[in-house]
Protein backbone atom coordinates (compact mmCIF):
# COMPACT_ATOMS: atom_id res chain seq x y z
CA UNK A 1 0.00 0.00 0.00
CA UNK A 2 1.24 3.24 -1.06
CA UNK A 3 2.58 6.69 1.37
CA UNK A 4 -0.66 8.29 -0.19
CA UNK A 5 -3.66 5.05 0.48
CA UNK A 6 -2.52 4.79 4.03
CA UNK A 7 -2.73 8.60 4.97
CA UNK A 8 -6.27 8.45 2.72
CA UNK A 9 -7.03 5.45 4.85
CA UNK A 10 -6.43 7.80 8.49
CA UNK A 11 -8.32 11.15 6.63
CA UNK A 12 -11.15 8.99 5.89
CA UNK A 13 -12.06 8.86 9.34
CA UNK A 14 -12.90 12.96 9.20
CA UNK A 15 -14.14 12.79 5.87
CA UNK A 16 -17.45 10.08 7.63
CA UNK A 17 -17.29 12.47 10.33
CA UNK A 18 -15.71 9.77 12.78
CA UNK A 19 -16.19 11.37 16.00
CA UNK A 20 -12.96 9.48 17.16
CA UNK A 21 -9.78 11.90 16.36
CA UNK A 22 -6.79 9.51 13.94
CA UNK A 23 -4.42 7.48 16.16
CA UNK A 24 -0.62 8.47 16.05
CA UNK A 25 0.90 5.05 14.68
CA UNK A 26 -1.94 5.41 11.79
CA UNK A 27 -1.00 8.91 10.77
CA UNK A 28 2.65 8.13 11.15
CA UNK A 29 2.17 5.41 9.34
CA UNK A 30 0.66 7.05 6.61
CA UNK A 31 3.06 9.29 6.24
CA UNK A 32 5.73 6.67 5.90
CA UNK A 33 6.96 4.43 3.28
CA UNK A 34 7.26 5.26 -0.23
CA UNK A 35 6.76 9.16 -0.27
CA UNK A 36 3.67 10.33 -1.74
CA UNK A 37 4.17 13.18 -4.25
CA UNK A 38 4.44 16.92 -2.11
CA UNK A 39 1.29 18.29 -3.40
CA UNK A 40 -0.56 14.92 -2.16
CA UNK A 41 0.69 14.85 0.62
CA UNK A 42 0.12 18.11 1.54
CA UNK A 43 -3.52 17.97 0.73
CA UNK A 44 -3.93 14.77 2.68
CA UNK A 45 -2.40 16.67 5.97
CA UNK A 46 -4.44 19.77 5.40
CA UNK A 47 -7.21 17.20 5.38
CA UNK A 48 -6.33 16.19 8.87
CA UNK A 49 -6.18 19.61 9.73
CA UNK A 50 -9.39 20.79 9.69
CA UNK A 51 -11.25 18.08 12.08
CA UNK A 52 -13.94 18.01 10.11
CA UNK A 53 -16.94 15.85 12.22
CA UNK A 54 -14.17 16.14 15.56
CA UNK A 55 -14.86 17.60 18.77
CA UNK A 56 -13.00 16.53 21.88
CA UNK A 57 -15.63 16.25 24.72
CA UNK A 58 -15.58 18.49 27.97
CA UNK A 59 -16.99 18.11 31.28
CA UNK A 60 -19.84 20.65 31.86
CA UNK A 61 -18.21 22.00 34.56
CA UNK A 62 -14.37 21.81 32.95
CA UNK A 63 -12.77 25.37 32.91
CA UNK A 64 -10.15 26.68 30.40
CA UNK A 65 -6.55 28.22 31.51
CA UNK A 66 -7.78 31.90 29.86
CA UNK A 67 -11.12 31.44 32.02
CA UNK A 68 -12.94 35.22 31.57
CA UNK A 69 -10.06 36.52 29.02
CA UNK A 70 -12.15 36.94 25.30
CA UNK A 71 -10.59 34.46 22.59
CA UNK A 72 -9.07 31.76 24.50
CA UNK A 73 -11.92 29.50 24.81
CA UNK A 74 -11.80 25.87 23.23
CA UNK A 75 -14.24 25.98 20.49
CA UNK A 76 -17.23 23.39 20.74
CA UNK A 77 -18.33 22.59 17.66
CA UNK A 78 -16.64 20.28 15.36
CA UNK A 79 -14.61 21.68 12.46
CA UNK A 80 -14.66 24.49 13.95
CA UNK A 81 -10.53 24.83 14.74
CA UNK A 82 -8.33 27.63 16.37
CA UNK A 83 -4.88 29.24 14.82
CA UNK A 84 -2.32 29.33 17.76
CA UNK A 85 0.84 31.24 16.79
CA UNK A 86 3.40 30.77 19.02
CA UNK A 87 7.12 32.40 19.04
CA UNK A 88 9.96 29.72 19.05
CA UNK A 89 11.93 29.22 22.66
CA UNK A 90 9.71 31.83 24.93
CA UNK A 91 12.22 30.45 27.86
CA UNK A 92 14.93 32.33 25.78
CA UNK A 93 13.02 35.02 24.73
CA UNK A 94 11.37 36.15 27.74
CA UNK A 95 14.11 38.43 30.37
CA UNK A 96 15.38 37.01 33.15
CA UNK A 97 15.23 39.14 36.92
CA UNK A 98 18.68 39.59 38.26
CA UNK A 99 16.20 40.08 41.56
CA UNK A 100 14.31 37.51 43.22
CA UNK A 101 10.88 39.47 42.80
CA UNK A 102 12.11 41.85 40.47
CA UNK A 103 9.50 41.44 37.14
CA UNK A 104 11.63 42.06 33.72
CA UNK A 105 9.67 41.77 30.89
CA UNK A 106 10.07 43.01 27.03
CA UNK A 107 7.25 46.00 26.98
CA UNK A 108 4.57 45.47 24.26
CA UNK A 109 6.19 42.84 22.47
CA UNK A 110 3.25 39.99 21.33
CA UNK A 111 4.52 36.35 21.34
CA UNK A 112 1.85 34.62 20.98
CA UNK A 113 -2.02 34.87 19.69
CA UNK A 114 -4.77 33.19 19.35
CA UNK A 115 -7.78 33.15 16.77
CA UNK A 116 -10.10 31.69 14.13
CA UNK A 117 -8.31 29.81 11.47
CA UNK A 118 -9.78 32.23 9.15
CA UNK A 119 -8.56 35.28 11.19
CA UNK A 120 -12.60 36.37 11.86
CA UNK A 121 -14.07 37.32 15.21
CA UNK A 122 -12.67 37.65 18.62
CA UNK A 123 -8.67 37.10 18.89
CA UNK A 124 -6.60 37.17 22.04
CA UNK A 125 -2.73 38.21 22.39
CA UNK A 126 -0.30 38.22 24.79
CA UNK A 127 3.19 38.34 26.32
CA UNK A 128 5.21 35.84 28.04
CA UNK A 129 7.81 37.44 31.04
CA UNK A 130 10.59 35.39 32.74
CA UNK A 131 11.39 35.39 36.54
CA UNK A 132 13.54 33.33 38.64
CA UNK A 133 12.97 31.92 42.54
CA UNK A 134 15.63 30.79 45.18
CA UNK A 135 13.65 28.39 47.48
CA UNK A 136 16.08 26.62 49.46
CA UNK A 137 19.32 26.76 47.33
CA UNK A 138 16.61 25.12 43.91
CA UNK A 139 16.15 27.81 41.65
CA UNK A 140 13.56 27.15 39.20
CA UNK A 141 12.51 29.45 36.00
CA UNK A 142 9.21 30.32 35.62
CA UNK A 143 7.46 31.72 32.40
CA UNK A 144 4.45 33.91 33.50
CA UNK A 145 2.09 34.00 30.43
CA UNK A 146 0.03 37.04 30.54
CA UNK A 147 -3.22 38.51 28.58
CA UNK A 148 -2.13 41.48 25.74
CA UNK A 149 -2.41 44.00 28.52
CA UNK A 150 0.07 43.01 30.18
CA UNK A 151 -1.82 43.17 33.65
CA UNK A 152 -4.20 39.60 33.98
CA UNK A 153 -1.73 36.39 34.49
CA UNK A 154 -2.88 33.25 33.22
CA UNK A 155 -0.44 30.66 33.57
CA UNK A 156 2.79 30.12 34.83
CA UNK A 157 5.07 27.44 33.40
CA UNK A 158 7.90 25.96 35.66
CA UNK A 159 10.92 24.58 35.24
CA UNK A 160 12.29 22.13 37.73
CA UNK A 161 15.89 21.36 37.15
CA UNK A 162 16.92 17.78 38.13
CA UNK A 163 20.06 15.03 37.93
CA UNK A 164 17.40 12.23 36.82
CA UNK A 165 15.13 14.20 34.59
CA UNK A 166 14.43 17.88 33.88
CA UNK A 167 10.38 18.70 34.53
CA UNK A 168 8.07 21.42 34.30
CA UNK A 169 4.82 22.44 35.76
CA UNK A 170 1.69 24.17 34.51
CA UNK A 171 -0.37 26.17 37.31
CA UNK A 172 -3.23 28.23 36.48
CA UNK A 173 -3.98 31.01 38.76
CA UNK A 174 -8.34 29.45 39.01
CA UNK A 175 -9.56 25.63 39.92
CA UNK A 176 -8.86 23.11 36.61
CA UNK A 177 -11.99 21.43 38.55
CA UNK A 178 -14.49 21.99 41.32
CA UNK A 179 -12.91 22.05 45.08
CA UNK A 180 -9.07 21.45 43.37
CA UNK A 181 -6.92 22.72 46.69
CA UNK A 182 -4.95 25.57 46.28
CA UNK A 183 -0.67 25.19 45.91
CA UNK A 184 0.84 26.16 49.38
CA UNK A 185 3.60 28.22 47.60
CA UNK A 186 3.67 31.43 46.08
CA UNK A 187 5.84 32.50 42.91
CA UNK A 188 7.70 35.89 43.10
CA UNK A 189 6.39 38.85 41.23
CA UNK A 190 2.93 37.33 41.25
CA UNK A 191 0.55 38.91 43.24
CA UNK A 192 0.28 37.62 46.61
CA UNK A 193 -3.53 37.79 46.68
CA UNK A 194 -3.51 35.28 43.56
CA UNK A 195 -3.30 31.32 44.43
CA UNK A 196 -1.93 28.58 42.15
CA UNK A 197 -3.53 25.49 40.78
CA UNK A 198 -1.90 22.33 39.55
CA UNK A 199 -2.80 21.83 35.78
CA UNK A 200 -0.04 19.38 34.60
CA UNK A 201 2.98 18.03 35.02
CA UNK A 202 5.59 17.83 31.97
CA UNK A 203 8.30 15.36 31.15
CA UNK A 204 10.44 13.83 28.35
CA UNK A 205 9.67 10.32 28.40
CA UNK A 206 11.73 7.42 27.69
CA UNK A 207 11.58 8.00 23.88
CA UNK A 208 11.91 11.51 23.98
CA UNK A 209 9.01 12.93 23.51
CA UNK A 210 7.16 15.69 25.46
CA UNK A 211 4.39 14.27 27.70
CA UNK A 212 1.63 16.17 29.88
CA UNK A 213 -0.19 14.43 32.71
CA UNK A 214 -3.25 16.48 33.60
CA UNK A 215 -4.28 17.34 36.56
CA UNK A 216 -7.35 15.52 38.48
CA UNK A 217 -7.32 12.35 35.85
CA UNK A 218 -7.41 14.96 32.87
CA UNK A 219 -6.03 13.03 30.29
CA UNK A 220 -2.45 12.86 28.73
CA UNK A 221 -1.21 15.11 26.12
CA UNK A 222 2.09 14.16 24.23
CA UNK A 223 3.81 16.01 21.36
CA UNK A 224 4.87 13.07 18.77
CA UNK A 225 8.09 12.96 16.63
CA UNK A 226 8.78 15.39 13.42
CA UNK A 227 6.68 13.67 10.70
CA UNK A 228 8.33 11.71 7.86
CA UNK A 229 7.37 14.28 5.32
CA UNK A 230 9.62 13.41 2.50
CA UNK A 231 10.07 16.29 0.11
CA UNK A 232 7.56 18.49 1.81
CA UNK A 233 10.25 19.27 4.21
CA UNK A 234 8.40 20.97 7.03
CA UNK A 235 9.04 20.80 10.61
CA UNK A 236 5.79 19.08 11.22
CA UNK A 237 4.82 17.50 14.57
CA UNK A 238 1.43 16.30 16.14
CA UNK A 239 0.32 17.14 19.12
CA UNK A 240 -1.91 13.98 20.74
CA UNK A 241 -4.34 13.96 23.36
CA UNK A 242 -5.38 10.54 25.44
CA UNK A 243 -3.91 9.04 22.22
CA UNK A 244 -5.75 10.89 19.16
CA UNK A 245 -4.98 14.01 17.54
CA UNK A 246 -5.54 17.01 19.08
CA UNK A 247 -3.19 19.47 17.36
CA UNK A 248 -1.14 19.71 13.74
CA UNK A 249 2.33 21.82 14.55
CA UNK A 250 4.14 23.49 11.85
CA UNK A 251 7.43 25.40 12.49
CA UNK A 252 8.71 27.75 10.41
CA UNK A 253 8.54 31.68 9.48
CA UNK A 254 4.92 32.65 9.13
CA UNK A 255 3.14 36.00 8.28
CA UNK A 256 1.62 37.47 11.14
CA UNK A 257 -0.85 40.67 11.85
CA UNK A 258 -1.78 42.70 15.03
CA UNK A 259 1.53 42.78 16.76
CA UNK A 260 1.62 39.34 17.13
CA UNK A 261 4.59 37.25 16.97
CA UNK A 262 7.46 38.29 14.62
CA UNK A 263 10.12 35.65 13.43
CA UNK A 264 10.11 31.95 13.72
CA UNK A 265 7.40 30.73 15.09
CA UNK A 266 4.97 27.65 16.10
CA UNK A 267 1.71 27.69 13.98
CA UNK A 268 -0.82 25.54 15.89
CA UNK A 269 -3.94 23.99 14.28
CA UNK A 270 -5.71 23.06 17.44
CA UNK A 271 -9.30 20.81 17.62
CA UNK A 272 -12.60 21.89 18.86
CA UNK A 273 -12.22 21.06 22.91
CA UNK A 274 -8.99 21.65 23.05
CA UNK A 275 -7.28 24.41 25.44
CA UNK A 276 -5.65 26.35 22.79
CA UNK A 277 -3.84 28.27 25.74
CA UNK A 278 -2.33 24.42 27.15
CA UNK A 279 -1.27 24.50 24.04
CA UNK A 280 1.26 27.69 24.46
CA UNK A 281 2.48 25.94 27.52
CA UNK A 282 3.19 22.74 25.98
CA UNK A 283 5.09 24.60 22.75
CA UNK A 284 6.89 26.56 25.22
CA UNK A 285 8.20 23.52 26.99
CA UNK A 286 9.06 21.40 23.74
CA UNK A 287 11.62 24.39 22.84
CA UNK A 288 12.99 24.14 25.79
CA UNK A 289 13.48 20.76 27.29
CA UNK A 290 17.34 19.24 26.84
Amino acid sequence: MSACELIRLVTAQIRIGSTNPPRMESIKNGLKGVFAGKAEVKEDLERIERFDGICFERAENEVHLGKSIVGTAPTSAPGKILKVLVAEKLFMRSANSSTVGKLIGHENELLWSVGPKKGKGNKAAGITTSITRDHSKNISKSVLILDSSGEEYIAVVTRYPSFKRQWYSVHGFHPMVPHQPSQPYKVDGVDQGKSLFNWAKVEKNDSGRIVADLYNKGGEMVIGDQLPMGLLGDNIRLLMKDGRAAAVLRKGQFPTDNGAPQGPVWDCTVAPGIDPLLIICMMAINDDAP
